[in-house]
């Protein structure tokens, strides 16, 4: 029995172990499988996260990755639906670096749409093969309301021609040419050779009516109306009938006068051509005066921009819609040589900034003018295009306002005393206050004829400001009548007395290399100032990454005692430093500039110097509690609610002109030697500053303040947050996945 029994236990043993193997490896496959599936619905988890709440972080230094400061208060504060839809292609012929333009777009406008998923639509479509979606974007952009109504005088010319004047046209024509058949066919002997020659003009003319008929009706029914082509067509026609009338009626004249022997009937033709097409005439005349006052075309303009391969981007509001240029967005790079197809490594991307100026202009319901006082000179915007004519000196400066929806006026006080005419009229008006020029000498060394800038001139400038102004005073040091001898500044003794601000005209800052101790060497560009210091105010923060420079700086002297309700913040210094100094006397470095070292005079001054400065003056009883120039900032609009007047001096001359702020030089970027912006600081203190005196702070940086390609991470939150993930929660994950896996297996 204990044998028999030891037999069966051992047999039992064994039967049973193939069954213990096999639910050990559906235990083990269970565990994978599980474990798997919690792996994959924690990626998914943190993805859909960071997909839903727009959770992004950019650790490079150039901010590639990410939308400036600027343009996400613009999205957020949006109070409209914007769409973008990009039309860059996709085919299996497309060069390499249509990849690399494609996906630069579609990312970017991914950060866009992450800023404000409630109002931002993006999309992407391949024109050559999404007929469907491109055909659905051409009729919603048709539809809009402005580019719809715009269109409604052609549509008004373009109905009137096919109902009605094209119908008057054909029977004048019809009739000239029965008339003249009957004519020719009483003749005796046979048709007359001056009826005959009119007779071949009308009836290529009649011709010509029917080709023109079919060149509108195909204008006008096409996938995308081309009503200006139509209307242009239809001009064209006109001119050319009242043409061939004009053209009749003289040669009939000249007939009737050299040929006695006409029959009477050919007579009575050539004599009453002229009131036969009286009528017509008149209406053709007011034709084509309404055909010159139509204006061109919005949606023919964005039309023309939508070719299959133009890799257009459309901007799109409720109201109208904007095309966006590959050449605006992707600016062949200025590397010196001359590239006649630039590729993808030869252009720079310009992507946000042109973006972001259409959302801006589109979405902006307000307008703001920015006026430009000067006193004699050269005109500011215009120039250059005579030979020996001096290039305008804010051309670019220009150019770049309005493409911040600015509407930059200029007015000359030695022709107006009268501030220029606002049209459209604007929500607000800033002043922009150049140094006045000196009259121009007169012929042969003669002094001038014209009066220098006085008292009307002055207060023509401070009425236009009131006690509500808004103003960039751009002072400086500037040579006077008798050499190197600094002028006086003519607005020196309002800023001095009404905001505190004293402008050292006499003075100018020097900068220089020291040799050895009390002993410098001028190098080039030494009356500019590179080496300065930025203020804790909203306009100089985007000033940070973006160099700038200073030339002919007359330091600015600050009022300890300012005048009641005033409140001034430095925007720009230049700490003490060894090699930067104040010289009121430029003759006596005349003297050394022939030795081997110059030394400082005693009459200069070491210090600290302010170069810019930005001031609030607030009305008796307004001024709240602890709320300065900086603490007022941020509110955007309602700032106005509490300043009654805001200034900004820069003193430097020249720090906005476009030989300074828009000069260039070559420099090592990261993808080789390119010619890039010498002093983008400048044109970013001049926006940030009417940006600031118009209460719309929210719109300060906007772009890419360098082109710098090194990864760094920078501390700060987003280094926090990947120490925190690295550390805590990326650990914390494994450990619930790892819990439940334990979990699972005891079970």
């Amino acid at each position: 029995m204990a044998v028999n029994g030891g037999k069966a236990g051992s047999a039992s043993r064994s039967a049973s172990a193939p069954a213990g193997a096999g639910s050990r490896r559906l235990v083990v496959g269970t565990n994978v499988i599980i474990t798997v599936a919690l792996a994959v619905a924690l990626v998914g988890t943190l993805q859909w996260a960071a997909h839903t709440y727009g959770g992004r972080a950019d650790w490079t230094s150039s901010g590639v990755n990410s939308l400036s400061d600027g343009t996400m208060r613009l999205l957020k504060g949006l109070d409209q639906d914007v769409r973008v839809t990009s039309l860059y292609f996709t085919t299996d012929l497309e060069e390499e670096d249509q990849k690399h333009y494609r996906k630069a777009i579609e990312d970017l406008l991914d950060l866009y749409q992450a800023e404000n998923r409630s109002r931002i639509v993006v999309k992407s479509i391949n024109p050559l093969q999404d007929h469907a979606e491109r055909d659905e974007l051409l009729k919603r952009v048709r539809d809009l309301p402005e580019l719809a109504d715009e269109a409604k005088g052609h549509v008004e010319l373009i109905d009137a021609f096919k109902n009605d004047v094209a119908k008057r046209i054909g029977e004048w024509l019809q009739t000239e040419l029965d008339t003249i058949r009957t004519i020719n066919g009483a003749g005796v002997s046979g048709p007359l050779e001056s009826l005959a020659q009119v007779e071949q003009a009308l009836d290529q003319e009649q011709q010509e009516l029917a080709f023109v008929q079919r060149d509108v009706e195909d204008a006008v029914t096409g996938e995308a109306p081309r009503y200006g082509a139509a209307t242009s067509s239809i001009s064209s026609a006109y001119r050319a009938v009242k043409d061939l009338m004009d053209r009749i009626a003289k040669f009939g004249k000249q007939e009737v006068a050299r040929n006695p022997s006409l029959p009477p009937e050919a007579v009575q033709f050539f004599n009453g051509a002229e009131e036969r097409s009286r009528a017509l005439v008149e209406t053709l005349d007011a034709a084509m005066t309404k055909i010159n006052e139509l204006p061109s075309l919005t949606l023919e303009e964005i039309m023309r921009e939508l070719a299959p391969t133009s890799n257009a981007i459309v901007v799109e509001t409720p109201k109208t819609a904007r095309v966006v240029r590959f050449q605006e967005v992707w600016p062949a790079m200025d590397t010196g040589a001359a590239v006649a197809n630039p590729g993808f490594k030869d252009r720079q991307f310009r992507g946000e900034e042109e973006l972001t100026s259409a959302i801006l202009q589109m979405t902006s319901e307000t307008k703001t003018a920015v006026v430009w006082v000067r006193y004699g000179g050269q005109p500011l915007f215009m120039g250059g295009f005579m030979p020996g004519q001096p290039p305008a000196a804010y051309a670019a400066v220009k150019e770049s306002l309005e493409e911040l929806n600015f509407g930059v006026y200029e007015w000359d006080l030695s022709a107006s005393t009268t501030p220029p005419t606002i049209d459209p009229p604007a929500d607000k008006t800033i002043y922009v206050v150049l140094k006045p020029s000196p009259p121009p000498p007169g012929p042969m060394g003669q002094p001038s004829q014209e009066p220098p800038f006085g008292e009307p001139h002055r207060k023509a400038v401070l009425d236009a400001l009131g006690d509500h102004g808004r103003a960039l005073f751009i002072a400086g040091w500037a040579p006077g009548m008798f050499g190197i001898m600094p002028s006086e500044y003519e607005y020196g003794d309002y800023l001095r007395d009404q905001w505190g601000i004293e402008v050292q005209a006499d003075t100018i800052l020097l900068r220089a290399t020291g040799v050895e101790p009390g002993k410098f060497q001028f190098a080039r560009g030494f009356q500019a100032m590179t080496d300065y210091q930025l203020g804790d105010h909203p306009i100089s923060e985007g000033m940070a990454a973006r160099p700038s420079m200073f030339p002919l700086v007359a330091p600015l002297k600050l009022a300890q005692e300012r005048p009641a309700g005033v409140d001034v913040t430095p925007l720009v210094t230049s700490e003490e430093h060894e090699g930067v100094w104040a010289v009121k006397d430029l003759n006596k470095y005349r003297e050394q500039a022939n030795k081997e070292y110059i030394v400082r005079e005693p009459t200069d001054v070491t210090g600290d110097f302010v170069i810019a400065a930005a001031a609030t003056k607030t009305a008796a009883g307004d001024a709240k509690d602890g709320k300065n120039a900086e603490g007022a900032e941020g509110a955007g609009v309602g700032d106005e609610a509490d300043t009654t007047a805001k200034l900004v001096v820069v003193s430097s001359t020249e720090f906005a002109s476009d030989a300074v702020a828009s000069a260039r030089q070559l420099m090592l970027t990261s993808t080789g030697l390119a010619v890039r912006p010498q002093n983008p600081g400048n044109i970013t203190l001049l926006i940030n500053a009417l940006h600031w005196l118009n209460d719309r702070t929210e719109l300060m940086n906007l772009g890419r303040p360098i082109d710098v390609a090194l990864l760094e991470l920078p501390e700060g939150p987003e280094m926090s947050f990947v120490r925190v993930f690295v550390y805590a929660i990326w650990p914390a994950a494994a450990l619930v996945a790892g819990g439940a896996m334990w979990l699972v297996r005891r079970r």
